[in-house]
């Protein structure tokens, strides 16, 4: 047990370290980001902030779902407006105030319920699933206009499967993860250190992929 730890604690420091990449390849490709993409580059660094605060919280005990609760505002909307510029869907103006304004109310909602001091389940889980159907819908395109000669060669299909890939894996774990703090507490830590981090890593590298080939886009 005390082996299993360490590893998926050796295991979680590894992902977060390569959560970095994204920004980092970004900051190098700067003049590559254009559009909708930039909006991605302020997801990573919002992203790279929060794992600094996290870190010198826990380091000083100090309870970090708050940072959870203001990043996955932060998130949620952001990812909202790059899949909303790239599909063009804001040309319907209900469509896109909608998706605009279910961002802060959902998560003041999640606020009333879960409070700043426990995981906002109901915002990361209503995240989980828009962009999730999102990035099956922008595949569904893909598949329909057949626009791309190699679609492995576009940055747009690395960056749309790694969002699947995140929030699609861990949709359950962000929506049952203040029942099994309350009720499982032992299992709590095990659930984040090894699905979490196992999608947070593959995450980061996919997406990183993606940015990089921004370069020869």
């Amino acid at each position: 047990m005390i082996i299993s730890r360490t590893l998926l604690h050796y295991f979680t420091s590894i992902a977060i370290l390569i959560s970095f990449c994204p920004l980092f390849i970004s900051i190098f490709n700067r003049k590559y980001i254009k559009g909708e993409f930039v909006f991605l580059t302020i997801i990573f660094g919002v992203s790279a902030l929060s794992e600094v605060v996290n870190y010198f919280l826990v380091q000083r005990k100090i309870n970090t779902f708050p940072v959870f609760h203001f990043y996955t505002f932060f998130e949620f909307g952001l990812y909202v407006l790059f899949y909303l510029n790239y599909l063009k869907l804001k040309k319907s103006a209900l469509i896109f105030w909608v998706q605009i304004l279910v961002v802060p109310i959902i998560v003041i909602i999640d606020f009333k319920i879960n409070s700043l001091y426990k995981m906002d389940t109901l915002s990361t889980s209503t995240e989980s699933m828009m962009l999730s159907g999102y990035s099956l819908y922008l595949f569904y395109i893909m598949l329909k206009l057949p626009i791309l000669k190699n679609i492995t060669s576009a940055p747009i299909f690395w960056v749309n499967s790694a969002v699947l890939i995140y929030f699609m894996g861990n949709l359950m774990v962000f929506l049952f993860s203040n029942y099994i703090q309350t009720y499982q507490p032992e299992k709590s830590d095990f659930l984040w250190s090894s699905i979490h981090s196992f999608f947070n890593l593959t995450y980061s590298i996919v997406m990183s992929i993606g940015i990089w080939k921004l370069r020869k886009a």
